[in-house]
């Protein structure tokens, strides 16, 4: 078992928002736009990524996983204009009416018997009558 000797924190403000993306003119596909902070302190040095799962409740379950590597070690505990270090990644579909479960950690993990660095919210996605959900093509199949 691979023993740390210091692993990163945890994130601040997770947050979910559903966006509109466009891939042709009119084929357009409603995403998760999955955002968050890192922690101000030291421990940003040894962050190396962040894993974002997501797990949708409605007529079927779905579950997927993406990792956030980062490029570069962080040199410094907050952005050279001063402000928190803030991310996001837009991948996730979203359908609408639909529980959505998300969770997200800074790996490297945190080794055996100390507190994991993960932090989760839920999302409900809106219905077709939302003026992001109306361009999903079961929303215009639909008629709403």
């Amino acid at each position: 078992m691979v023993q740390h000797t210091l692993t990163p924190g945890d994130l601040r403000d997770l947050r979910v928002e559903p966006v509109k993306s466009s891939v042709a003119m009119e084929d357009y596909s409603i995403l998760m736009n999955v955002s968050w902070r890192l922690r101000a302190d030291a421990s940003v040095r040894f962050l190396k990524a962040t894993k974002i799962c997501v797990t949708g409740k409605s007529n079927v379950q779905s579950h997927s996983c993406v990792r956030c590597n980062y490029t570069e070690a962080f040199q410094t505990q907050t952005r050279p204009s001063g402000g928190r270090w803030t991310f996001s990644y837009t991948g996730f579909p979203v359908e609408p009416n639909t529980l959505y479960f998300i969770g997200a950690h800074n790996i490297p993990n945190a080794n055996m018997n100390e507190d994991p660095p993960s932090m989760s919210v839920n999302f409900t996605s809106p219905g077709c009558l939302n003026h992001i959900m109306k361009y999903r093509k079961k929303c215009i199949e639909a008629g709403k």
